[in-house]
């Protein structure tokens, strides 16, 4: 579930949130949650429905590999953010979100939309 998660975040950026759970599901039931010992030309070819699906299946298998000895291959509770931070295309708000819907945990998460609003509100 957490590589799932995390993966997922991965595989949403200039991608619909439906495309990204449809990818999502294929991914993990083929290769059972195992994804750091996939073959690189399977991971492009069930991400070909997502747009930049080539560097996407490079990052998800990097990540994977990263995960796997430390870690068993998950993303755990434990972790800080600035582990999550070493994994490939894990930026502050990819971690954050992870920590925060896998966890519960408040990462302090802004995103651009609810910055905007709040200013907003501010000013009125």
């Amino acid at each position: 579930m957490q590589l799932a998660s995390c993966t997922g975040v991965i595989m949403a950026a200039k991608c619909t949130d439906e495309r990204v759970n449809q990818v999502t599901v294929e991914l993990f039931s083929c290769f059972q949650g195992a994804i750091a010992p996939a073959d690189p030309a399977e991971l492009e070819a069930i991400s070909r429905p997502l747009s930049f699906f080539c560097n996407k299946a490079k990052k998800i298998e990097a990540t994977a590999k990263m995960l796997l000895a430390p870690f068993r291959g998950e993303v755990r509770q434990k972790m800080k953010i600035a582990q999550l931070l070493q994994l490939p295309s894990v930026a502050r708000k990819t971690a954050t979100m992870v920590l925060h819907y896998v966890y519960g945990i408040d990462g302090g998460l802004i995103d651009t939309h609810v910055k905007r609003r709040w200013n907003l509100h501010q000013q009125n």
